[in-house]
């Protein structure tokens, strides 16, 4: 089933970044952008992975976004360094190959993502959003920085919208390439979340994720993510964001923690959340 499935979906993933270079183009030629994003951030995390020694990734994520009216593009990629025994994925619910100990440093897995979002109840402030996102495995597998395999993956999301809050779930579901040393499984993966703004510039969210193993006999990763964020600047139209993240892992596919930062900046005329426009 597989060997059919990934030609269709290699053909999605260049067919989305032809959509995304033709669609940028052509926002820069007529002036009419309605949103653009770059953020950096700062990760690291670690765990045991049901191992003897921990397992220890440093990453800094990089990612660009645009979007227009409700169609958004995003390209993520992230530096790697990753301290321990087998492959541990930033993405990868634990997956491990080997036992012998490495410490490496890379480029890692490269995501492109398209999603569209809209109204589900405009007097009920609902919003959903479809995405598909494709993992393209640019990352070195014999350095154990990532699986060697091409993933894609498809979810659907519902969030409500309160005055001063913001509830919302997300249901998604993974194709996964089988790797070249082991047969990886498809997976299904539930988040729900909520968001409190407490003031004009802050807000406090929690978020717990469930992912199904991918390999037959690990654990399903179950984390709790708990965030802040601080709007550096609200005198100007451009938003410009600093976050704070904090995960705790319950199971040994997860890691035992994870902590990190995130600076993002806007460039406006206009931004949108699930079509909402952010000023």
């Amino acid at each position: 089933m597989k060997s059919g499935f990934y030609p269709f979906v290699f053909s999605v993933g260049l067919l989305i970044n032809f959509a995304y270079v033709i669609t940028v183009s052509t926002a820069f030629a007529e002036q009419e952008l309605d949103s653009m994003r770059f953020s950096v951030g700062a990760f690291v995390s670690s765990g045991d992975y049901n191992f003897e020694d921990k397992t220890l990734i440093n990453a800094i994520p990089l990612s660009f976004e645009y979007r227009r009216s409700h169609w958004r593009f995003k390209n993520l990629v992230s530096l790697l360094n990753i301290d321990g025994p087998g492959t541990v994925t930033l993405e990868g619910g634990g997956l491990r190959l080997g036992d012998q100990h490495n410490d490496e440093t890379g480029v890692g897995d490269w995501f492109i993502s398209v999603a569209y979002d809209g109204f589900y109840n405009v007097q009920k402030a609902r919003f959903w959003e479809l995405q598909s996102k494709l993992k393209v495995p640019i990352a070195d597998e014999d350095k154990g920085l990532g699986t060697g395999t091409f993933d894609f993956s498809v979810s659907y999301s519902l969030m409500h919208v309160f005055s001063n809050s913001a509830v919302w779930h997300q249901l998604g579901y993974r194709f996964r390439e089988n790797s070249s040393q082991l047969q990886l499984n498809d997976t299904f993966n539930v988040s729900v979340g909520g968001q409190f703004q407490g003031f004009e510039s802050f807000a406090l969210g929690y978020v717990f994720n469930y992912k199904q193993a991918q390999i037959e006999g690990n654990e399903a990763a179950r984390e709790s993510f708990l965030y802040l964020n601080r709007r550096l600047d609200t005198q100007h139209v451009d938003v410009r964001k600093l976050s704070f993240y904090l995960l705790f892992g319950h199971s040994k596919a997860s890691p035992d923690y994870a902590l990190g930062v995130q600076a993002q900046t806007d460039w406006l005329p206009t931004s949108t959340l699930f079509g909402v426009e952010v000023r």
